[in-house]
């Protein structure tokens, strides 16, 4: 996957994440254990995809500054 395809995603998913719990707590979904789970756990796998490309900018980044690159 591209770095740009990983970060798009992660937000995608952090922002549905968020959207199920604030539907949650505005009462259009229903208060339920399984429902609250997978929106959290949405939410974390966005987290872990933002962090991990960002890191891989970052790494690419230095790489690119090392060897003289202008990017």
């Amino acid at each position: 996957m591209g770095v740009k395809l990983e970060l798009t995603v992660g937000v995608l998913m952090l922002m549905v994440g968020w959207c199920i719990s604030f539907f949650m707590v505005i009462h259009i979904l229903p208060h339920d254990i399984p429902i609250s789970l997978i929106s959290y756990a949405i939410s974390i796998f966005g987290l872990i995809l933002i962090i991990y490309g960002i890191t891989s900018l970052l790494i690419i980044g230095k790489r690119g500054k090392g060897r003289g690159e202008i990017r």
